[in-house]
């Protein structure tokens, strides 16, 4: 009878372990599903703050061109105040408003005078809505 009964213990033991294995098996899985979610929202947030970073070292690269430009043009009516950053179809461009506002009846002229109100990015550049290669000189 003890036998027959330490069989049946052990049985009852080898049962609870076999499902706390299987149960801490699936609780691991479930885990590392979880914190792989989380690694990949953290890459895609991390790339996205790369992306600002490069978006924003252009913007004072275009910036300080404008400063030396407007700096060194001897006679030069144009101030940094009048420098304008534009984002076009994505692409970064730096002028000043009297060239954008320099022929009235263009869009462009209309845009710049004052005429609508302009729409910006997220770094502050008015955002014009076409293809940027093709706004190139």
């Amino acid at each position: 009878l003890r036998k027959d009964f330490g069989e049946r213990l052990q049985h009852t033991v080898d049962g609870f372990e076999r499902r706390l294995q299987n149960s801490q098996d699936g609780f691991e899985r479930r885990l590392q599903h979880t914190v792989d979610g989380f690694d990949r929202r953290l890459q895609h947030t991390q790339d996205g703050f790369e992306r600002q970073l490069a978006d924003l070292r252009k913007d004072l690269d275009v910036l300080a061109a404008a400063r030396e430009h407007s700096g060194s043009a001897s006679g030069a009516s144009e101030k940094v105040g009048d420098v304008v950053l534009l984002n076009v179809g994505g692409v970064p461009y730096c002028t000043s408003r009297s060239t954008l506002a320099k022929y009235r009846d263009s869009m462009l002229g209309a845009m710049f005078s004052g005429q609508f109100s302009l729409s910006t990015d997220g770094n502050g550049r008015i955002f014009i809505d076409r293809d940027g290669d093709l706004f190139a000189p």
